[in-house]
């Protein structure tokens, strides 16, 4: 179930919202009527698992030339690097 919380509402009943997130509920939070975080149990957040069969493709076939993944880890390291200056 979706439910909304005021910003004051979450400081006064955060154990209870905490409650509802592991009993499988999800919580949009608002500031001054305004959406600005929503709160879900993690089993739900599928960040990571959108991708999973790419993610376990690419790995398969990077271990198939360790030499050229760790190059790509380097560019990556490079590039990385480069965007914090």
């Amino acid at each position: 179930m979706l439910k909304t919380i005021k910003v004051g509402d979450l400081r006064r009943n955060s154990a209870e919202m905490i409650t509802d997130v592991q009993n499988g509920d999800q919580y949009v939070l608002t500031s001054n009527g305004r959406a600005v975080a929503r709160v879900v149990p993690v089993r739900d957040d599928e960040r990571w698992m959108h991708n999973r069969d790419e993610v376990a493709a690419a790995l398969s076939a990077a271990a198939s030339d360790l030499d050229e993944l760790a190059e790509l880890v380097e560019v990556a390291r490079r590039s990385e690097a480069g965007a914090d200056l």
